[in-house]
């Protein structure tokens, strides 16, 4: 079925199974996903050495287990004959034993591979260039499902064609089965991926980053940090060997630097690595904390940090919420005690000059309301200033702040912003770009904008003064 295949094996006689049956929590997250029946195509996508293949693996045998006796069919697709060679035939044998198999997959019949409980898989290589770009493959093709190994690499078009085959196999027996209440092997379209600037990434990771996904589409991010069986020292050597944009995209998983050539946040892209915190730091009781708003659209943002002399800048959590202002700092009463930090060592708050315009719901501004909700005085407030030009003004600031200053940023509170300062882009007349449509909304690295203007009002000056002060604390 499959042309210029000539050897799918790569199973050592003398070996033994690699890999116990037992996958770790996110790949039991991708079963889960896969046979819950409420998705038609999910992603498992990410960087390297997330065990994303192996999941495939796992998924064909628990299909195997489960549904033997229905004998599901489903096709296997990768890029080339090399790939299937030298990266999938591996991971199968890791998983699968030769007393399995009851038909090896040969060009002599198909490249089918017929377990003996039951299921059969096809082995595609798509070359889609040269043979499958008709898609005459997929001619009265008929299987349960499809799964897509590193389907970065595969055509739009093929991906496509797949919903039209996918559930054509023994559909009158497998209709019979639902409607006696027996459930049948799962109608889906799977695939991993590595991050790709291709389709894959305009149509299922930027969708899934601005809850556009369709309905019935999943995407899992893969983290190299999910894999139990990769060590600290493997991770710490890829910093060594590979550069920084290399280890974001590849093993921290990071989409967007790979399209992201005019970044606004530079330094943040070279230093990600070492700015963001797996291990969450909690907010220091003894020094005051910094509340920055962005109250342009709903929902509302608020970045929480704290500026420390002796420790540098800090960004707990970005929090969003819907419902405008009031909503907001209901939140931030109720989860994150606003009110104590008031009382004792006091709140520093600012935001876009927006929220000192009246509105005509109530007659007053958010800032006013603001002040109403945490019972603070107008003291409190830090109106955010710029230079004539605000955007050159911010981004020679935010540079000189991230050259200059230790910074940190709790991974697990700081999804939004983090992705935005990631993804931010420069444009010609020295702007940040920003398209509501296409995922730059940036309500969250707007924030962070306002957080420096309204911390360093002084600008370079005040950036120095505070590192001065730091060097003398640390150093006496």
């Amino acid at each position: 079925m499959v042309k210029g295949i000539t050897q799918l094996r790569s199973y050592n006689e003398d070996s033994h199974r690699l890999l116990e049956r037992i996958p770790f929590d996110k790949q039991q997250e991708f079963l889960t996903t896969c046979f819950s029946g409420n998705y038609d195509y999910i992603n498992y996508g990410g960087s390297v050495r997330g065990g994303k293949s192996i999941a495939l693996m796992f998924l064909l045998d628990q299909i195997n287990l489960k549904f033997g006796d229905q004998y599901p069919r489903y096709a296997m697709i990768r890029e080339d004959r090399p790939q299937f060679t030298s990266q999938t035939m591996p991971k199968f044998w890791e998983v699968f034993d030769q007393e399995e198999i009851e038909q090896m997959p040969t060009s002599h019949n198909g490249y089918i591979c017929k377990f003996k409980g039951g299921l059969e898989i096809i082995f595609f290589a798509e070359n889609f260039d040269s043979q499958f770009k008709y898609l005459e493959d997929f001619k009265g093709l008929e299987v349960d499902g499809f799964l897509f190994e590193e389907i970065s690499g595969i055509h739009k078009k093929t991906w496509q064609k797949s919903f039209e085959r996918v559930g054509t196999w023994k559909m009158k027996e497998r209709q019979k089965s639902l409607d006696n209440g027996i459930e049948i092997p799962p109608r889906i379209i799977a695939s991993t991926c590595n991050p790709s600037p291709n389709w894959i990434k305009k149509e299922i990771y930027d969708k899934w980053i601005t809850g556009t996904l369709p309905e019935r589409f999943s995407y899992l991010p893969s983290s190299v940090y999910d894999n139990p069986n990769i060590s600290e020292d493997w991770i710490e050597n890829k910093k060594e060997v590979m550069s920084s944009q290399d280890f974001e995209m590849f093993v921290n998983g990071d989409w967007n630097i790979i399209d992201n050539e005019n970044p606004f946040y530079p330094l943040f892209l070279s230093a990600h690595s070492s700015l963001v915190r797996r291990n969450r730091l909690e907010i220091n009781p003894n020094e005051f904390v910094w509340l920055s708003f962005d109250f342009n659209y709903d929902p509302c943002t608020c970045i929480i940090a704290q500026l420390i002399d002796d420790f540098g800048l800090y960004i707990y959590d970005t929090v969003q919420v819907t419902g405008g202002t009031e909503a907001l700092c209901d939140v931030l009463i109720s989860d994150y005690n606003i009110l104590d930090y008031a009382d004792k060592m006091g709140l520093r708050v600012t935001g876009d000059n927006s929220g000192y315009s009246r509105n005509s719901r109530g007659g007053i501004n958010d800032f006013d309301r603001i002040l109403d909700k945490f019972m603070i005085s107008a003291n409190h407030l830090r109106r955010y200033k710029s230079g004539h030009s605000h955007f050159e003004w911010i981004f020679d600031m935010t540079h000189e702040v991230m050259r200059t200053i230790p910074m940190g940023f709790n991974k697990d509170g700081n999804t939004v912003l983090i992705d935005d300062l990631k993804k931010a882009v420069r444009t010609k007349d020295k702007k940040k770009y920003k398209n509501r449509d296409n995922g730059h909304l940036h309500d969250a690295s707007d924030a962070f904008d306002y957080l420096i203007g309204a911390m360093f009002e002084n600008g370079y000056r005040g950036v120095r003064r505070w590192k001065e002060k730091y060097e003398y604390l640390t150093e006496s």
